[in-house]
Protein backbone atom coordinates (compact mmCIF):
# COMPACT_ATOMS: atom_id res chain seq x y z
CA UNK A 1 0.00 0.00 0.00
CA UNK A 2 1.62 3.24 -0.83
CA UNK A 3 1.94 5.96 1.55
CA UNK A 4 0.67 9.67 2.31
CA UNK A 5 3.80 10.64 0.99
CA UNK A 6 3.89 8.82 -2.03
CA UNK A 7 -0.09 9.52 -2.93
CA UNK A 8 1.08 13.34 -2.66
CA UNK A 9 4.03 12.47 -5.08
CA UNK A 10 1.96 11.22 -7.63
CA UNK A 11 -0.80 13.49 -7.20
CA UNK A 12 2.12 16.34 -7.74
CA UNK A 13 3.11 14.31 -11.01
CA UNK A 14 -0.45 14.65 -11.91
CA UNK A 15 -0.70 18.44 -11.72
CA UNK A 16 2.30 18.22 -13.94
CA UNK A 17 1.19 16.78 -16.43
CA UNK A 18 3.56 13.83 -15.61
CA UNK A 19 0.95 11.03 -15.71
CA UNK A 20 0.44 8.78 -18.77
CA UNK A 21 -3.34 8.84 -19.88
CA UNK A 22 -4.16 5.35 -18.18
CA UNK A 23 -2.94 6.38 -14.55
CA UNK A 24 -5.08 9.91 -14.84
CA UNK A 25 -8.19 8.30 -15.61
CA UNK A 26 -7.01 6.11 -12.42
CA UNK A 27 -7.01 9.08 -10.29
CA UNK A 28 -9.79 10.75 -11.54
CA UNK A 29 -12.12 7.33 -11.33
CA UNK A 30 -10.49 7.08 -7.17
CA UNK A 31 -11.56 11.46 -6.77
CA UNK A 32 -15.08 10.18 -7.44
CA UNK A 33 -15.66 6.54 -5.10
CA UNK A 34 -12.59 7.62 -2.48
CA UNK A 35 -13.47 10.62 0.31
CA UNK A 36 -10.47 10.59 2.04
CA UNK A 37 -8.58 10.32 -1.30
CA UNK A 38 -10.40 13.50 -2.81
CA UNK A 39 -9.71 15.35 0.44
CA UNK A 40 -6.07 14.68 -0.07
CA UNK A 41 -6.74 15.66 -3.98
CA UNK A 42 -7.76 18.93 -2.89
CA UNK A 43 -5.22 18.97 -0.36
CA UNK A 44 -2.39 19.11 -2.60
CA UNK A 45 -4.06 21.35 -5.31
CA UNK A 46 -4.43 23.80 -2.44
CA UNK A 47 -0.87 23.49 -1.59
CA UNK A 48 1.17 24.09 -4.93
CA UNK A 49 -1.33 26.41 -6.30
CA UNK A 50 -1.83 30.11 -5.93
CA UNK A 51 -5.31 31.45 -6.60
CA UNK A 52 -8.13 29.72 -5.09
CA UNK A 53 -11.75 30.21 -4.73
CA UNK A 54 -14.16 28.52 -2.65
CA UNK A 55 -17.87 28.34 -1.58
CA UNK A 56 -19.67 26.03 0.95
CA UNK A 57 -20.90 22.34 -0.38
CA UNK A 58 -24.59 23.84 -1.42
CA UNK A 59 -23.16 26.93 -3.87
CA UNK A 60 -21.38 24.30 -6.27
CA UNK A 61 -23.48 21.15 -6.16
CA UNK A 62 -23.72 20.33 -9.92
CA UNK A 63 -20.35 21.35 -10.70
CA UNK A 64 -18.48 17.79 -10.81
CA UNK A 65 -18.96 16.77 -14.75
CA UNK A 66 -17.63 20.42 -15.40
CA UNK A 67 -14.90 20.05 -13.25
CA UNK A 68 -13.86 16.56 -14.75
CA UNK A 69 -14.74 17.84 -18.47
CA UNK A 70 -11.83 21.25 -17.39
CA UNK A 71 -9.85 18.75 -15.45
CA UNK A 72 -9.62 16.82 -19.11
CA UNK A 73 -8.52 19.74 -21.35
CA UNK A 74 -5.33 19.87 -19.43
CA UNK A 75 -3.34 17.75 -21.61
CA UNK A 76 -3.14 20.09 -24.25
CA UNK A 77 -1.92 23.13 -21.74
CA UNK A 78 1.01 20.31 -20.47
CA UNK A 79 3.85 22.70 -21.94
CA UNK A 80 2.17 25.90 -20.63
CA UNK A 81 1.32 24.57 -16.97
CA UNK A 82 4.95 23.73 -16.19
CA UNK A 83 5.15 27.77 -16.35
CA UNK A 84 2.46 28.96 -15.09
CA UNK A 85 -0.99 27.39 -13.84
CA UNK A 86 -3.88 28.92 -12.34
CA UNK A 87 -6.17 25.71 -10.26
CA UNK A 88 -8.90 27.19 -8.85
CA UNK A 89 -10.24 25.18 -5.41
CA UNK A 90 -13.94 24.66 -3.98
CA UNK A 91 -12.81 24.48 -0.32
CA UNK A 92 -15.42 22.99 0.58
CA UNK A 93 -15.54 19.79 -1.49
CA UNK A 94 -17.09 21.47 -4.37
CA UNK A 95 -14.77 20.01 -7.17
CA UNK A 96 -11.36 21.99 -8.95
CA UNK A 97 -11.98 23.74 -11.71
CA UNK A 98 -8.42 23.83 -14.19
CA UNK A 99 -8.44 26.99 -16.04
CA UNK A 100 -6.04 28.49 -18.28
CA UNK A 101 -4.70 31.97 -18.08
CA UNK A 102 -6.92 33.06 -21.07
CA UNK A 103 -10.24 31.38 -19.13
CA UNK A 104 -13.25 32.29 -21.03
CA UNK A 105 -15.30 34.91 -19.50
CA UNK A 106 -17.92 35.67 -22.25
CA UNK A 107 -20.07 34.01 -20.15
CA UNK A 108 -20.15 36.81 -18.39
CA UNK A 109 -22.86 39.76 -19.53
CA UNK A 110 -21.34 42.24 -21.56
CA UNK A 111 -22.77 45.15 -22.61
CA UNK A 112 -19.74 47.80 -24.20
CA UNK A 113 -16.30 47.02 -24.57
CA UNK A 114 -15.37 49.56 -21.76
CA UNK A 115 -12.08 47.41 -19.82
CA UNK A 116 -12.08 47.48 -16.24
CA UNK A 117 -8.77 47.38 -14.81
CA UNK A 118 -7.36 46.82 -11.61
CA UNK A 119 -5.66 49.86 -9.48
CA UNK A 120 -2.18 51.03 -9.84
CA UNK A 121 0.03 53.14 -8.07
CA UNK A 122 -0.99 56.80 -7.75
CA UNK A 123 -2.30 59.68 -5.02
CA UNK A 124 -2.30 63.53 -4.69
CA UNK A 125 0.00 64.94 -2.39
CA UNK A 126 -1.01 68.41 -0.74
CA UNK A 127 1.92 70.03 0.62
CA UNK A 128 1.83 72.31 3.39
CA UNK A 129 1.67 75.86 1.07
CA UNK A 130 -2.02 74.05 0.07
CA UNK A 131 -0.28 72.93 -3.64
CA UNK A 132 -1.62 69.60 -4.76
CA UNK A 133 1.01 67.41 -6.88
CA UNK A 134 -0.32 64.32 -8.50
CA UNK A 135 1.98 61.10 -8.07
CA UNK A 136 2.58 58.00 -9.66
CA UNK A 137 4.98 55.18 -11.03
CA UNK A 138 7.14 58.34 -11.92
CA UNK A 139 10.27 59.64 -10.06
CA UNK A 140 10.36 62.99 -8.84
CA UNK A 141 11.86 65.25 -6.15
CA UNK A 142 9.96 67.33 -4.09
CA UNK A 143 11.21 70.25 -1.41
CA UNK A 144 8.88 71.67 1.23
CA UNK A 145 9.57 75.00 3.07
CA UNK A 146 11.50 73.67 5.97
CA UNK A 147 14.16 71.49 3.63
CA UNK A 148 12.63 68.77 4.16
CA UNK A 149 13.36 66.39 0.75
CA UNK A 150 10.53 64.72 -0.34
CA UNK A 151 11.59 61.68 -3.07
CA UNK A 152 8.96 59.70 -5.30
CA UNK A 153 10.30 57.04 -7.40
CA UNK A 154 9.41 54.56 -9.90
CA UNK A 155 7.50 51.92 -7.91
CA UNK A 156 4.48 53.78 -6.80
CA UNK A 157 6.53 54.88 -3.44
CA UNK A 158 7.12 58.42 -1.75
CA UNK A 159 9.79 59.01 1.13
CA UNK A 160 10.47 61.61 3.34
CA UNK A 161 13.80 63.04 4.08
CA UNK A 162 15.35 65.67 6.96
CA UNK A 163 19.02 66.31 6.72
CA UNK A 164 19.28 67.92 10.26
CA UNK A 165 16.44 65.96 13.27
CA UNK A 166 16.50 68.75 15.51
CA UNK A 167 14.01 71.51 16.69
CA UNK A 168 15.78 73.94 14.51
CA UNK A 169 13.70 72.52 11.35
CA UNK A 170 9.75 73.10 12.25
CA UNK A 171 7.57 70.11 10.81
CA UNK A 172 4.72 71.00 8.29
CA UNK A 173 1.79 69.68 8.26
CA UNK A 174 1.26 67.06 4.67
CA UNK A 175 -1.32 64.95 3.41
CA UNK A 176 -1.64 62.16 1.16
CA UNK A 177 -4.88 61.22 -0.53
CA UNK A 178 -5.24 57.95 -2.38
CA UNK A 179 -8.58 57.46 -4.93
CA UNK A 180 -10.21 54.30 -5.94
CA UNK A 181 -8.96 52.66 -7.91
CA UNK A 182 -5.28 53.18 -6.45
CA UNK A 183 -3.01 52.18 -3.75
CA UNK A 184 0.57 53.86 -2.38
CA UNK A 185 3.11 53.36 -0.18
CA UNK A 186 5.09 56.02 2.00
CA UNK A 187 8.45 56.11 4.37
CA UNK A 188 8.30 59.20 6.59
CA UNK A 189 10.92 60.64 8.18
CA UNK A 190 11.76 58.26 10.83
CA UNK A 191 11.41 55.41 8.76
CA UNK A 192 7.88 54.09 9.43
CA UNK A 193 6.84 52.38 6.27
CA UNK A 194 3.09 52.76 5.79
CA UNK A 195 0.82 50.95 3.18
CA UNK A 196 -2.15 53.29 1.88
CA UNK A 197 -5.33 51.17 0.11
CA UNK A 198 -7.63 52.36 -1.95
CA UNK A 199 -9.89 55.49 -0.87
CA UNK A 200 -7.37 55.86 2.26
CA UNK A 201 -6.35 59.55 3.24
CA UNK A 202 -3.23 60.02 5.82
CA UNK A 203 -2.30 63.73 7.64
CA UNK A 204 1.62 63.44 8.85
CA UNK A 205 4.12 66.15 9.81
CA UNK A 206 7.08 66.07 7.07
CA UNK A 207 9.22 65.54 10.36
CA UNK A 208 8.70 64.34 13.87
CA UNK A 209 10.62 66.64 16.34
CA UNK A 210 8.60 66.43 18.96
CA UNK A 211 8.41 63.65 21.84
CA UNK A 212 5.32 62.46 20.09
CA UNK A 213 5.21 60.87 16.18
CA UNK A 214 2.06 61.60 15.32
CA UNK A 215 -0.16 60.69 12.01
CA UNK A 216 -4.06 60.56 11.51
CA UNK A 217 -5.65 58.16 8.94
CA UNK A 218 -9.22 57.52 7.61
CA UNK A 219 -9.72 54.87 5.10
CA UNK A 220 -7.26 51.75 5.10
CA UNK A 221 -3.45 51.73 5.96
CA UNK A 222 -0.81 49.15 6.94
CA UNK A 223 1.98 50.67 9.91
CA UNK A 224 5.57 48.90 9.99
CA UNK A 225 6.39 51.35 12.98
CA UNK A 226 10.18 52.11 12.97
CA UNK A 227 11.37 51.72 16.44
CA UNK A 228 11.75 55.05 18.88
CA UNK A 229 12.13 53.97 22.28
CA UNK A 230 11.82 57.63 23.30
CA UNK A 231 9.43 58.97 21.07
CA UNK A 232 5.65 56.85 21.11
CA UNK A 233 4.48 56.61 17.98
CA UNK A 234 0.61 57.24 17.94
CA UNK A 235 -2.36 56.99 15.12
CA UNK A 236 -5.38 58.85 15.41
CA UNK A 237 -8.73 57.89 13.50
CA UNK A 238 -11.86 59.69 14.40
CA UNK A 239 -12.64 59.39 18.49
CA UNK A 240 -9.41 56.83 18.73
CA UNK A 241 -5.61 56.54 19.21
CA UNK A 242 -2.93 53.75 18.38
CA UNK A 243 0.05 53.89 20.41
CA UNK A 244 2.60 52.34 19.48
CA UNK A 245 6.86 52.03 20.15
CA UNK A 246 7.81 49.91 17.26
CA UNK A 247 5.07 47.36 15.85
CA UNK A 248 3.08 46.39 12.50
CA UNK A 249 -0.75 46.61 12.20
CA UNK A 250 -3.77 47.30 10.07
CA UNK A 251 -6.06 49.69 10.76
CA UNK A 252 -9.46 50.28 9.29
CA UNK A 253 -12.36 52.89 9.07
CA UNK A 254 -13.92 50.92 5.98
CA UNK A 255 -16.69 50.30 8.17
CA UNK A 256 -19.18 53.13 9.33
CA UNK A 257 -18.71 54.00 12.71
CA UNK A 258 -15.71 50.91 13.24
CA UNK A 259 -12.67 51.13 14.00
CA UNK A 260 -10.75 48.41 12.93
CA UNK A 261 -7.45 47.24 14.17
CA UNK A 262 -5.15 44.09 13.66
CA UNK A 263 -1.93 43.31 15.13
CA UNK A 264 0.55 41.60 13.18
CA UNK A 265 3.49 42.45 15.35
CA UNK A 266 4.47 43.42 18.70
CA UNK A 267 2.37 45.54 21.23
CA UNK A 268 -0.27 48.40 20.84
CA UNK A 269 -2.64 50.10 23.35
CA UNK A 270 -5.90 51.18 22.26
CA UNK A 271 -7.16 54.64 23.81
CA UNK A 272 -10.35 56.26 23.59
CA UNK A 273 -11.55 59.06 25.96
CA UNK A 274 -9.28 57.62 28.94
CA UNK A 275 -10.11 54.23 28.25
CA UNK A 276 -7.44 52.20 27.16
CA UNK A 277 -6.86 48.53 26.06
CA UNK A 278 -3.71 46.32 25.17
CA UNK A 279 -4.07 44.61 21.72
CA UNK A 280 -1.58 41.28 21.61
CA UNK A 281 -0.26 39.67 17.93
CA UNK A 282 -2.99 37.89 16.25
CA UNK A 283 -6.06 39.49 17.51
CA UNK A 284 -8.84 42.13 16.09
CA UNK A 285 -9.72 44.77 18.15
CA UNK A 286 -13.43 46.64 16.95
CA UNK A 287 -13.94 49.92 18.39
CA UNK A 288 -17.91 51.52 18.06
CA UNK A 289 -17.84 54.84 18.07
CA UNK A 290 -20.98 55.00 18.69
CA UNK A 291 -20.76 53.04 21.89
CA UNK A 292 -17.40 53.58 22.36
CA UNK A 293 -16.47 49.84 23.64
CA UNK A 294 -14.37 47.69 21.84
CA UNK A 295 -14.58 44.23 21.16
CA UNK A 296 -11.51 41.75 20.69
CA UNK A 297 -11.24 38.48 19.07
CA UNK A 298 -8.50 35.79 17.77
CA UNK A 299 -7.62 35.83 14.35
CA UNK A 300 -5.81 34.67 11.21
CA UNK A 301 -4.12 37.92 10.40
CA UNK A 302 -3.14 37.12 7.22
CA UNK A 303 -6.89 37.68 5.34
CA UNK A 304 -6.35 41.33 7.10
CA UNK A 305 -2.96 42.48 5.73
CA UNK A 306 -2.80 40.72 2.36
CA UNK A 307 -3.74 43.36 0.50
CA UNK A 308 -0.96 45.16 0.89
CA UNK A 309 1.14 42.47 -0.48
CA UNK A 310 -0.89 42.64 -3.55
CA UNK A 311 -3.32 39.63 -2.72
CA UNK A 312 -7.35 39.29 -1.78
CA UNK A 313 -7.70 36.69 1.35
CA UNK A 314 -11.37 36.22 2.03
CA UNK A 315 -12.70 33.79 4.45
CA UNK A 316 -16.11 32.52 4.59
CA UNK A 317 -16.74 36.05 3.76
CA UNK A 318 -20.10 37.26 1.96
CA UNK A 319 -20.69 38.62 -1.31
CA UNK A 320 -22.10 42.11 -0.10
CA UNK A 321 -18.21 42.45 1.36
CA UNK A 322 -16.03 40.86 -0.81
CA UNK A 323 -17.23 43.06 -3.09
CA UNK A 324 -17.22 46.39 -1.28
CA UNK A 325 -13.59 45.29 -1.30
CA UNK A 326 -12.99 44.76 -4.87
CA UNK A 327 -15.01 47.88 -6.07
CA UNK A 328 -12.89 50.49 -4.17
CA UNK A 329 -9.82 48.19 -5.89
CA UNK A 330 -11.33 48.26 -9.07
CA UNK A 331 -12.94 51.64 -9.15
CA UNK A 332 -16.47 50.14 -10.48
CA UNK A 333 -20.34 50.64 -8.90
CA UNK A 334 -22.11 47.77 -7.55
CA UNK A 335 -25.60 47.03 -7.40
CA UNK A 336 -27.75 43.95 -6.69
CA UNK A 337 -30.90 43.14 -8.33
CA UNK A 338 -31.99 40.81 -5.63
CA UNK A 339 -31.12 41.82 -2.11
CA UNK A 340 -30.66 38.12 -1.05
CA UNK A 341 -27.52 37.36 -3.36
CA UNK A 342 -25.65 39.63 -0.52
CA UNK A 343 -25.09 36.64 1.59
CA UNK A 344 -23.41 33.95 0.01
CA UNK A 345 -20.16 33.40 1.54
CA UNK A 346 -17.28 32.33 -0.55
CA UNK A 347 -13.55 32.34 0.71
CA UNK A 348 -10.20 31.90 -1.42
CA UNK A 349 -7.48 34.33 -2.55
CA UNK A 350 -5.98 35.45 -5.62
CA UNK A 351 -3.46 38.39 -7.10
CA UNK A 352 -5.47 42.01 -7.07
CA UNK A 353 -3.85 42.36 -10.46
CA UNK A 354 -6.10 39.85 -12.07
CA UNK A 355 -9.05 41.34 -14.51
CA UNK A 356 -12.25 41.05 -12.50
CA UNK A 357 -13.84 39.39 -15.51
CA UNK A 358 -12.02 36.36 -14.55
CA UNK A 359 -12.83 36.22 -11.23
CA UNK A 360 -16.69 37.03 -11.84
CA UNK A 361 -16.80 34.16 -13.82
CA UNK A 362 -15.06 31.97 -11.56
CA UNK A 363 -17.75 33.51 -8.77
CA UNK A 364 -20.30 31.91 -11.30
CA UNK A 365 -19.09 28.70 -12.18
CA UNK A 366 -19.10 27.90 -7.99
CA UNK A 367 -22.17 29.59 -7.00
CA UNK A 368 -25.64 30.31 -8.33
CA UNK A 369 -25.15 34.09 -8.85
CA UNK A 370 -24.69 35.85 -12.26
CA UNK A 371 -22.85 38.94 -12.97
CA UNK A 372 -23.77 41.72 -15.84
CA UNK A 373 -21.58 44.18 -16.69
CA UNK A 374 -22.22 47.75 -18.39
CA UNK A 375 -19.20 50.34 -18.78
CA UNK A 376 -17.85 49.74 -15.14
CA UNK A 377 -21.10 48.88 -13.87
CA UNK A 378 -21.83 45.72 -12.07
CA UNK A 379 -25.18 44.27 -11.32
CA UNK A 380 -25.75 41.08 -9.37
CA UNK A 381 -28.84 38.79 -9.06
CA UNK A 382 -29.26 35.11 -8.93
CA UNK A 383 -28.81 32.75 -12.11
Amino acid sequence: MMSRDDIEAKLLDYFLGELDEREENEILQRVDTDEEFRELFYLVCSRHFGVRWGARLELVKGEVSQVKRLIRRRRALRTMMRVAVVCILLLSIGGILWMRSDSPVDEIALNDDIQITPGKPEALLYLSSGESVPLSKMKKELREDNGVAILVNDAGEIRYHAEKRDSTVHPLLNRLVVPRGAEFMITLEDGTRVWLDSETELRYPTNFSAEERVVNVRGEAYFEVAKMQDKPFIVKVDQMSVNVLGTKFNISTRVENVVQTVLVEGKVRLESKGRQMVLKPNQKADFDSESEDWTVENVDVSSYVAWKDGNFVFDNKSLEYIMNRLSLWYDVEVHYSDEGVKGVKLSGDMKRYKNIQELLYFFERISDVRFVIKGKKITIGYK
